[in-house]
């Protein structure tokens, strides 16, 4: 029904939304912060995740779904909570895309850092 309609398009929506946000002038000046944030969240968080699960003893597929889970970008839904509630929403915007591009690497290297 609408309702599927809706729900399958939702993602496109808000990706739009986010690319429709972004203003380069932010990007410009928030260099330093979209280097951090990138960082923390593709590098420090999924350290941390495989420090706790080997720490559980998870091992195997376990592993490496919860590897390729600490590597997925920001969701789009970040750009559209910030902008309702007068967040910063043009940093969460480029945020969410750097995020997006940067996983890409961040994914294939943890795919193979996992499978060796």
């Amino acid at each position: 029904g609408m309702i599927t309609i809706l729900a399958n398009a939702s993602l496109a929506l808000g990706l739009f939304t986010v690319g429709v946000g972004i203003d380069l002038h932010v990007i410009r000046g928030a260099k330093l912060t979209l280097l951090l944030v990138n960082l923390l969240k593709l590098v420090v968080n999924p350290a941390l995740v495989y420090a706790c699960c080997r720490l559980m003893g998870v091992a195997g597929e376990p592993l490496s779904i919860a590897m390729v889970y600490s590597v997925l970008p920001v969701a789009a839904s970040s750009y559209i909570l910030a902008k309702k509630f007068d967040a910063n929403a043009g940093l969460m915007a480029a945020i969410t895309v750097s995020t997006v591009l940067c996983s890409g690497v961040a994914l294939a290297v943890m795919l193979w850092l996992v499978t060796v």
